[in-house]
């Protein structure tokens, strides 16, 4: 687990256990649960590209503005951020 706030838990999967549960994408995404034991992977909601996925993002945004943006993008409160998934790389 990575951080859980308001009812909103973050975590990340081994590339074992991506191929365990037959998802793409491998380690490139942090899961997220709103309010429930269960996560489907299906909602748009629940998963945000990793922060080295966030710093490729090629649109000259930090990380930091990259992860809000998908956040915000998802319905997923962007205040939550640090404390679901820490505050990514330092500034370079």
């Amino acid at each position: 687990m990575l951080g859980c706030a308001d009812g909103w838990l973050a975590y990340s999967i081994s590339d074992d256990g991506v191929r365990a549960l037959q998802l793409d994408g491998g380690n490139a995404w942090f899961k997220l649960q709103n309010g429930r034991f269960l996560c489907d992977v299906r909602q748009e909601w629940s998963s945000v590209f990793t922060w080295e996925f966030q710093a490729l993002n090629n649109q000259g945004l930090t990380p930091q503005q990259a992860m809000d943006k998908e956040f915000a993008e998802k319905g997923i409160p962007v205040d939550l951020r640090p404390q679901l998934v820490g505050d990514g790389p330092a500034a370079g």
